[in-house]
């Protein structure tokens, strides 16, 4: 593969990822995308790769992509995927981005999120938040990248969090996981405080379900409370289930009082099996 004469800061596909540019899915092979050469590195960037550095870097990424490639085996690819996320090295965390790129596979997309969630750097966030992951237009890439973040927990994705679970665009299906990935990221934020219990109190059953869940990882007094009304007096079933839910995320063994009591009166199945397996885990 020819390479470019100079490489831009840090991540050489990613920046034209991240500004719409499109890489071939996974098997392809093409030519590793390059930007154009960047101005002076800004302050708490990646310094610009040059000479023996910048050589080792594109044939470690070279490297990287030609492994992840070649393989169609889920469980191969796997494990190539913690491999490279594991050696914590640039070229492997660029690499990852430009695998998880435009693939259709959509395992081999939420394998390489989970790994840069791991990776967990400044890069490696500002990508699970971009056009390739939270900001797809495809709800499964969204999902995926929400999940990753809701592992990270990183206070740099909170705003990117937010900005999608309060779009108005934003599909049903995934406001689940960007509940309960900002909440894990930031419980004490006012502003991710404010958005739940605004939409806790929300007119679609489907929303307030997932804002009871995400209320859990808040762990405070007014969220419990909030949750223990619900699991009591609200009518939707599912509601009152994802209630019991957030109680378990809480990890507050104060909350098993309340669950032994809504267990003796509701009368759901659903509702009454949240409700179990919310007091299996926090009597451990």
């Amino acid at each position: 593969m020819r390479m470019a004469k100079r490489w831009t800061v840090g991540l050489c596909a990613c920046a034209l990822l991240c500004a719409g540019g499109a890489v071939a899915r996974a098997g392809d092979a093409p030519p590793v995308p390059v930007a154009p050469a960047a101005n002076p590195t800004p302050t708490g960037e990646e310094p610009e790769l040059t000479g023996e550095a910048k050589d080792k870097y594109a044939k470690e990424l070279k490297a990287h992509l030609e492994a992840l490639r070649t393989e169609k085996n889920l469980e191969i690819v796997r494990g190539t995927i913690q491999r490279i996320g594991s050696s914590g090295t640039r070229a492997g965390r660029d690499a990852l981005m430009v695998f998880a790129t435009g693939n259709k596979n959509q395992e081999f997309v939420s394998e390489s999120f989970k790994a840069l969630a791991k990776i967990k750097d400044k890069k490696s966030i500002e990508f699970l938040c971009g056009k390739s992951a939270l900001r797809s237009g495809d709800f499964l890439v969204q999902q995926a990248a929400a999940d990753a973040l809701g592992e990270a927990r990183s206070p740099l994705a909170v705003g990117p969090l937010l900005d999608v679970l309060t779009a108005p665009t934003t599909k049903i299906e995934i406001t689940g996981s960007v509940s309960k990935a900002v909440a894990r990221s930031a419980p004490k934020d006012e502003r991710v405080v404010e958005t739940l219990f605004k939409l806790a109190d929300g007119v679609k059953d489907t929303i307030r379900a997932n804002a009871m869940e995400a209320l859990g990882y808040l762990g405070t007094d007014k969220a419990m409370d909030k949750l223990k009304d619900a699991l009591v007096n609200d009518k939707n079933t599912r509601v009152r289930g994802a209630a019991a839910t957030g109680m378990m995320n809480s990890k507050r063994k104060d909350m098993i009082p309340a669950l032994e009591g809504a267990l003796k009166l509701d009368k759901a199945m659903t509702v009454r099996d949240a409700i179990q397996r919310a007091l299996t885990e926090l009597s451990k």
